[in-house]
């Protein structure tokens, strides 16, 4: 059963913010964008979307930055190399470098 809400790709286009094209459109359902893809179905070789699909595929590419980030950046491999410096030690990832006076 399909949504009620399917509509032609050419009738959604103007309620779409930043005035994209119809090839956009298209692109974002066929190809994608960094591997998200417009939700979308095909009937009689036309492709039909919603603007509820519009708005989730924008809400994918586009996160809340209000929300807390996926990934700590407060990890180990973090923690490590705050302890080293604080204590002087050169961390652990750092090249070493030598000096010809040392050789």
């Amino acid at each position: 059963m399909l949504p009620v809400d399917l509509k032609p790709l050419s009738e959604i286009l103007p309620h779409v913010p930043g005035n994209p094209t119809y090839d956009t459109l298209y692109r974002w359902a066929v190809s994608g964008v960094r591997g998200v893809r417009l939700d979308h179905q095909r009937i009689g070789g036309r492709i039909y979307s919603s603007l509820e699909a519009v708005q989730h595929f924008l809400d994918q590419l586009n996160p809340d930055p209000r929300l807390p980030p996926l990934i700590e950046a407060d990890t180990a491999a973090a923690q490590r190399f705050q302890f080293e410096q604080a204590r002087g030690l050169q961390p652990v990832d750092a090249p070493i470098r030598k000096t010809v006076e040392a050789l």
